[in-house]
């Protein structure tokens, strides 16, 4: 390591076999206890940042920011201002909410009329909303017609609506777990809770089949078209590739991606023809210059390559 990098902790090191009385070392010391201090609340920052980041993930709030105090009034009062220097505000009325509800039922509340006088008079209703929602399970035993054939030796079994054959659940579940998960951020075991204490019996890897497996044909057709729009609205690509484990093997991870898109592909090997098939041949002509590692993997494969900084500069430093 070069003299003028030496790590702060080395150069902390170093103060344990200096003189301390000598004015040197003294004003030594003084700079190593800043830098440390300074190095410290560095560190703190990118804890907080990572612990943030996990807690995230795990769909929940990090750290809150809190702002400071506003600083106290002067205790001499300002000149008046006029009403746009005060950037007065309307005020505000509350609109009403009860043309955007839905009514699902009607109710009429008849008058206990018992003891009220005798020349009482019918004025209409009075109109109160009260929202609720039932969550209830809809459990449907299907009893299919089974019918065979002598003749022919064969049975005949009436068949179910497109959308509920080869599974146990309905479309409505179906969608509501794709909601909870995939719009309100809640994990396959709390949907598989949830569900579980409301009467419908299902694991979390069936929550899993139902958000992705079910889908695996749309999702994959969605991301292909994304990943060649991908392709087109840039004259660069930029590549990477790091190690994993696929089902107990040891794989590859590749991401492609350029300012307007990121895109992951999982396979068992990171050779030439493995990048070939994922960019495809006929989608590499649309872009000029791909920008990676200085990978064998990667060359021969764009008109251009271009290196990121940090390979970049290994050419020139010594």
């Amino acid at each position: 390591m070069p003299e003028n990098k030496i790590d702060n902790i080395e150069r902390a090191k170093r103060i344990e076999d200096m003189d301390f009385s000598s004015e040197e070392v003294k004003a030594e010391i003084l700079n190593v206890i800043e830098m440390l201090c300074k190095e410290v609340i560095d560190l703190r920052i990118v804890v907080q940042g990572l612990r943030d980041e996990v807690m995230r993930l795990k769909g929940e709030k990090g750290k809150p920011e809190i702002k400071a105090n506003k600083e106290e009034e002067s205790e001499t009062e300002p000149e008046p201002k006029s009403g746009m220097e005060k950037g007065e505000k309307k005020p505000w009325k509350k609109g009403s909410k009860k043309d955007k509800i839905k009514i699902d039922r009607t109710v009429t509340v008849e008058l206990d009329k018992t003891g009220l006088p005798e020349d009482i008079e019918f004025k209409g209703y009075e109109e109160r909303i009260v929202q609720n929602i039932i969550i209830k399970t809809d459990n449907v035993l299907y009893r299919l017609e089974k019918y065979y054939s002598l003749s022919e030796g064969k049975t005949y079994i009436a068949k179910m609506e497109e959308n509920l054959q080869d599974t146990e659940f309905g479309p409505e579940t179906k969608a509501l777990v794709a909601t909870l998960y995939y719009e309100n951020r809640v994990t396959e075991n709390k949907i598989a809770s949830f569900l579980n204490s409301n009467g419908l019996y299902i694991s979390e890897g069936t929550i899993s089949n139902i958000l992705i497996k079910d889908k695996s044909e749309e999702l994959t057709a969605e991301k292909q078209e994304i990943f060649n729009a991908g392709l087109r609205s840039a004259t660069y690509q930029q590549i990477d590739d790091t190690g994993m484990r696929i089902a107990g093997k040891n794989g590859y991870a590749t991401i492609v991606c350029n300012e307007n898109y990121s895109a992951f592909f999982i396979n068992l090997r990171k050779n030439r023809d493995t990048i070939k098939e994922i960019l495809g041949e006929e989608e590499v002509e649309l872009f000029l210059i791909l920008l990676c590692d200085d990978a064998p993997q990667f060359k021969k494969i764009a008109k251009a390559l271009g290196l990121c900084w940090v390979h970049e500069e290994r050419h020139y430093v010594t």
